[in-house]
C-alpha cells in the first residue's frame, strides 16, 4: 500500500517506523528518538551486550539525534536523519548523519567553563565523548564507537 508520510518523512498523528537492515532514513523529528532507542536496545540485547554499556549508547545516540534534528537539521519537518549500524557482540558502530553543514566539535564551549554552566544549550556533544568509546566528527556526521566490555554468555 501507498504511504506518502513515509516517502515525505510528514508525520501526522501516531510515529510509525519500520527498522529493516542497518540504515535507516528517518524523519526529522524528536518523536524518532524512542522508536530508534527501542530497536537499537532489542539489537544490542540479541547481540549479547550488558545493560550498562546498552544504557550509555542509549544516551549518547539519543544526543547524537537531537543535535541533528535540532541544529543540523534546523528542526525542518522536510529533512532527514540518516543512521547506519555495524553491530557485533563486542563492537558497536554508529553513524548519525543530517542535511546541515555540520560544525567542527573544538568549536562548541566546554559546558564545565563557568561561563557555560547556566547554558541550556552544549552538553550533547560533551555527553557523547564522554559516553562512548571513541568519537568523531565529519561534517554533519557524528560517529560513535562502543566497545562491549563484558558479555552476558
Amino acid at each position: 500500500m501507498h504511504n506518502p508520510e513515509k516517502e515525505t518523512g510528514e508525520i501526522k498523528g501516531e510515529l510509525e517506523l519500520v527498522f529493516t537492515g542497518d540504515e535507516f532514513i528517518l524523519p526529522s523529528d524528536t518523536r524518532i528518538l524512542e522508536p530508534v532507542r527501542n530497536e537499537l536496545e532489542r539489537r544490542l540485547l540479541a547481540a549479547g551486550w550488558v545493560e550498562e554499556k546498552i544504557e550509555k549508547v542509549l544516551v549518547a545516540v539519543d544526543e547524537a539525534i537531537t543535535n541533528a534534528v535540532k541544529h543540523g537539521n534546523k528542526n525542518k519537518p522536510e529533512a532527514k536523519v540518516y543512521i547506519r549500524l555495524t553491530l557485533d557482540n563486542l563492537d558497536f558502530k554508529v553513524v548519525i548523519r543530517d542535511e546541515g553543514s555540520g560544525i567542527p566539535d573544538d568549536q562548541v564551549p566546554d559546558p564545565r567553563q563557568q561561563e557555560n554552566i547556566t547554558k541550556a544549550d552544549g552538553r550533547g556533544i560533551f555527553l557523547m565523548k564522554q559516553l562512548s568509546d571513541k568519537t568523531e566528527f565529519n561534517g554533519p556526521e557524528v560517529i560513535l564507537y562502543f566497545k562491549n566490555d563484558v558479555q552476558i554468555n
